[in-house]
């Protein structure tokens, strides 16, 4: 069992079924985080913090996504 509180339920039902393709989960991922940041922003949240954890390349993507930063080339 993890520690805290369960993940929401819309959130698993959108990656569980990923759970057996990495790509595609990962993918999911980057795409609901993006989807979460894209709403905070809309509300006028002045700032997002990510913890990476140093892994920062999906994080970098979702950056990227938003038209945050640049992405590299």
């Amino acid at each position: 069992p993890r520690p805290g509180p369960p993940a929401p339920r819309k959130l698993l039902d959108r990656l569980e079924p990923l759970a057996d393709d990495p790509k595609a989960f990962r993918a999911a991922g980057i795409d609901v985080i993006t989807e979460l940041c894209e709403k905070l922003i809309a509300e006028g949240v002045p700032n997002l913090h990510f913890y990476t954890f140093n892994r920062s390349k999906a994080t970098r993507e979702v950056i990227a996504r938003l038209g945050l930063v640049p992405a590299r080339a």
